[in-house]
């Protein structure tokens, strides 16, 4: 039984930044890496990327954007 989604690798980071917005300008244009899902709230605000470069998948959301689920 295979464990995790298809095209995923093995290890992938999950990071909490301070502006996940900044983030994704920042990874874009450093290292290339493309967008495969944002999701936001209500106000528009970024919570949870992901971000994929060849095989690798780097996965971050905004600091305290979970902080107000029960």
């Amino acid at each position: 039984m295979n464990f995790k989604p298809e095209n995923t690798p093995q290890l992938s980071p999950y990071m909490t930044v301070q502006n996940a917005k900044k983030s994704v300008d920042f990874y874009e244009k450093a290292f290339g890496f493309k967008v495969i899902e944002i999701v936001k709230d209500n106000d528009d605000n970024f919570q949870h990327v992901s971000m994929q470069k060849e095989e690798v998948l780097i996965i971050f959301c905004q600091e305290g954007a979970y902080n107000n689920i029960k």
